[in-house]
């Protein structure tokens, strides 16, 4: 066993440690932030999320006992070194081959670095600091942990703006190679996480109980309770970028800036958290901070808007900044070998991150809707901090300790109750609380209906299906949505693999060959074009494929008029290749892939034998078989529906630039997502628009055509080529107007 440091050598030591904690955990932020949108991107569902994030902590469970241990009886300098030299390596071995199953190996092969890392620096830290300072210690070590946290979403916001991954993972190599540096340079070879048998608390439970700490009831309590918080925290970073995504579509700095709020208001305040955690008892400390953070959790399910989620954020982050020093404070108390406690508690706390990504993406697929996985994740987390509040202020009122612990399990047993409510899925009539397209939902929801969900195309993709068999009713959805994720990974026109993907990369170089039904999708689109007479053209991908093109200036938009020509599009159906004559052209079928992959669900569904229901993509939806479906059409100002309509058999699908726009700061213009491509400038004739007809497909395009045209255009062009089609425009001063057979609303 290793002798503690020389008291020189502290500053020393606490210098090294909180260097690394910046440098590692900058450049897994990084990673941690754009990972997830790589995955929702490539249309996994939120279960499989979930449970593939889980890999990293699994890993951070197995390895944090084990190298605490390790770190007490050989030392904590070749582990650290051997454990940021695998960091540094993954990513620059995966920068061969970045496809998902290898940053699945890079991610499990980080949470084995963390494993080791963090446990080792804590323990460093507990044997260094002298007596009665550990919570400043802890709380100035945590702050630099969470600046580095804040900085790390905002700079992968940055860096994967392009669904670029390999940015991500050079800067994730390079700050892992600057932590290895400074162990290398800067960590006495004669550090220790051990400390003196006679620095050790006399006051602490945990020393006097035969040198097993982790056995005593108030471990425990802590134990369950650090568990409870990171397991919300584990919950927040899986499915906060999707939350972010979907309610702040195309803000992806702002996005970036929010997910790493709790971070920066925790590393502001943790220094005085840390003093605070000296001056107080740990116990109650450290449950009124995860208490906080999990009233956080749960509101952040019901924000809407930056403000709310940047409030929520704050409470996150001020329960972090009071619970964190105050709980290191009293896990380091508890035994004098440091790195084994510190390896115990980074257990629990990494069974937490483990099963709260699993209990997320359970939540979001049971209850259809990705805030519910931060509502369970309050609730429980609320749950598990509960006995350490009660075993603490019980045993102070002088309450035998069972009595104690039986009432504050028994409290968190009541919290646990409201579980099934979280997971039950919406009222069908109620309206969407996120702003979409169209918010519509089915109406039935009768015995023999059963609903599945998933998530892909940045939204979650809804079925809704009338048939009396529940396993068939799941079999039928589970093969639909695989079907959907299959082409929506060839229609996405930033994922470099699929098949319009590499049309855009090739544009200007060569023709392409395509799947049989992606051909189908660009001929179609192609006679879309050739009917509008242009105002429907996939060849707007020139400018679309830049972020935030809607914001840009109309010079820039203009310039890219000339590499916008659907006719430029040379379609051979012999060799179904696909060929943009021109670099600089490119393709985005985004105005009609929607509902080109809800029909695809529904053929799906009908060839599984279903024979009744609504399949619904961020608010467009195609109800089939022999009823009627209720469906509601949103006011694109403000929340709610303005009235619903009755729809059997066909496609319901709208456009609006209500749910993607920038403001001009000079001018307060909304400018919308959809461009006229006659002017290359945002249309402004419409606020909104829908549509139905046969199909989803047909109702998609035609949704995005007569948005551009407004009311007089588009009625006349409804009339002459798609008679059977219906539409409703909503216009700018919130008037509507509507062609004869379209429905009339109930209010």
């Amino acid at each position: 066993m290793h002798d503690a440091a020389p008291p020189e050598h502290a500053a020393r030591i606490t210098a090294t440690v909180m260097g690394v904690a910046f440098l590692g955990t900058l450049g897994v932020g990084v990673f941690a932030f754009a990972f997830p949108l790589l995955a929702f991107r490539e249309s996994l569902s939120a279960t499989w999320i979930g449970a593939a994030f889980s890999g990293y902590f699994l890993a951070k469970l197995l390895l944090a006992p084990v190298a605490g241990r390790l770190a007490d009886r050989t030392g904590p300098r070749r582990l650290l070194l051997l454990a940021l030299s695998g960091g540094t390596l993954l990513p620059l071995a995966a920068l061969a081959a970045p496809s998902l199953p290898v940053l699945y190996a890079v991610q499990f092969g980080l949470g084995l670095c963390g494993g080791a890392t963090r446990p080792v620096c804590m323990a460093l830290l507990g044997a260094a600091a002298p007596d009665g300072t550990q919570g400043r210690v802890f709380g100035w070590y945590n702050a630099v942990f969470n600046l580095s946290f804040f900085l790390g979403p905002v700079l992968g916001g940055l860096l994967f703006f392009s669904r670029d991954f390999t940015p991500v993972l050079l800067t994730l190599a390079l700050s892992m190679a600057a932590a290895l540096a400074l162990v290398a340079v800067g960590l006495p070879r004669r550090a220790a996480t051990v400390r003196p048998a006679a620095e050790a608390p006399e006051e602490s439970p945990a020393v006097l109980s035969a040198g097993r700490p982790h056995r005593t009831p108030a471990t425990w309590r802590l134990l369950l309770a650090v568990a409870g918080r990171t397991m919300g925290i584990a919950t927040m970073i899986t499915f906060l970028p999707i939350l972010l995504t979907q309610s702040l579509p195309g803000a992806k700095l702002l996005a970036g800036l929010l997910f790493a709020g709790p971070s920066l208001v925790a590393a502001l305040l943790l220094p005085l958290g840390g003093r605070l955690a000296d001056r107080v008892a740990p116990e109650p400390a450290t449950g009124l901070g995860m208490g906080l953070s999990s009233a956080g959790l749960f509101l952040l399910g019901l924000a809407h808007t930056p403000f709310g989620f940047a409030a929520c954020g704050a409470l996150i982050g001020l329960g972090a900044a009071i619970s964190i020093p105050a709980s290191m404070r009293f896990a380091s108390s508890l035994d004098r070998r440091q790195g084994r406690i510190m390896g115990i508690v980074h257990g629990a706390a990494n069974a937490g991150f483990l099963v709260g990504p699993l209990l997320g993406g359970l939540a979001v697929s049971t209850s259809l809707a990705v805030p519910a996985a931060f509502h369970i994740g309050g609730v429980v987390g609320l749950a598990c901090c509960l006995p350490l509040l009660f075993g603490f202020s019980l045993e102070r009122a002088h309450y035998g300790r069972r009595t104690a612990e039986a009432l504050g399990l028994l409290a968190a047993v009541l919290v646990l109750a409201a579980v099934p409510a979280v997971l039950r899925p919406p009222p069908s009539l109620a309206p969407y609380a996120a702003r979409s397209d169209n918010a519509r939902r089915p109406s039935a929801n009768a015995p023999g209906v059963h609903r599945f969900a998933t998530l892909a195309m940045g939204t979650v993709i809804r079925v809704t299906l009338d048939v009396a068999d529940p396993v068939a009713a799941g079999d039928a959805a589970e093969h639909a949505f695989a079907a959907v994720r299959s082409l929506q990974l060839d229609f996405d026109h930033r994922n470099h693999a699929g098949a319009v993907g590499r049309i855009n990369h090739n544009a200007g170089v060569r023709p392409v060959r395509v799947p049989e039904r992606v051909f189908r999708v660009i001929e179609r689109a192609v006679a879309f074009g050739r009917e509008s007479g242009g105002v429907f053209d996939v060849t707007i991908g020139a400018a679309t494929v830049t972020p935030l093109y809607f914001a840009e200036d109309d010079a820039v938009l203009e310039a890219k008029r000339d590499f916008v020509d659907y006719r430029r599009i040379v379609l051979d159906a012999a060799a179904r290749t696909v060929y943009l004559p021109r670099k600089g052209m490119a393709l985005d079928l985004g105005g009609l892939a929607k509902g080109s992959i809800i029909d695809l669900a529904v053929a799906e569904l009908r060839r599984r034998g279903v024979p009744r229901g609504i399949v619904e993509a961020g608010g467009d939806f195609y109800c089939f078989g022999g009823r009627d479906w209720t469906v509601g059409v949103e006011s694109p100002r403000g929340e709610g529906v303005l009235g619903t309509i009755r729809v059997r058999g066909r496609g319901v699908c709208g456009s609006g630039d209500y749910r993607r726009f920038a403001t001009d700061s000079a001018t307060g213009e909304r400018r919308g997502h959809i461009l006229d491509v006659r002017s290359m400038h945002p249309a402004t004739a419409s606020a909104g628009v829908t549509v139905i007809a046969d199909t989803a497909e047909t109702a998609d395009a035609l949704a995005t055509t007569v948005f551009v045209m407004g009311p007089r255009e588009g009625a006349k062009f409804l009339a002459e080529h798609h008679p059977d089609a219906a539409a409703l425009w909503i216009l700018p001063d919130l008037s509507t107007a509507a062609t004869p057979n379209f429905p009339a609303l109930s209010r």
